[in-house]
């Protein structure tokens, strides 16, 4: 499922099934597998939540059309958010679409909102 960065202020570095030192290829009838995406921000920006909006075939964890991430500082200015996800059994292999919307917080008190499609 690629992501793909709609904001000049942050980026993308990565996203994929598994973590980013696990990596795997998820499958039709896999439960609650976690979905990775790496963002990178300057220093000023910290994300405070995270909505990806899935496929047909994907649902979240609780098994609705949108899933809400959580976060983890990796370095400085980089995070990885992370999605449980279900792969329906009727889902056939391939590649899917959606989206990632990000809110950061600016630490010199602004809020910015980004949107990502992916």
């Amino acid at each position: 499922m690629p992501i793909y960065s709609l904001d000049v202020q942050s980026s993308i570095g990565a996203s994929g099934w598994g973590t980013p030192n696990d990596p795997i290829n998820a499958h039709p009838g896999y439960k609650d597998v976690p979905f990775f995406v790496i963002v990178s921000a300057p220093v000023t920006l910290e994300p405070e939540e995270a909505t990806l909006y899935l496929p047909s075939g994907i649902l979240s964890s609780s098994c609705e059309v949108e899933a809400q991430g959580s976060f983890t500082q990796s370095s400085l200015g980089s995070y990885v958010i992370t999605f449980d996800l279900t792969v329906l059994s009727s889902t056939s292999p391939g590649y899917y679409t959606g989206y990632l919307n990000l809110v950061f917080d600016n630490l010199t008190m602004v809020r910015l909102y980004r949107k990502q499609g992916r």
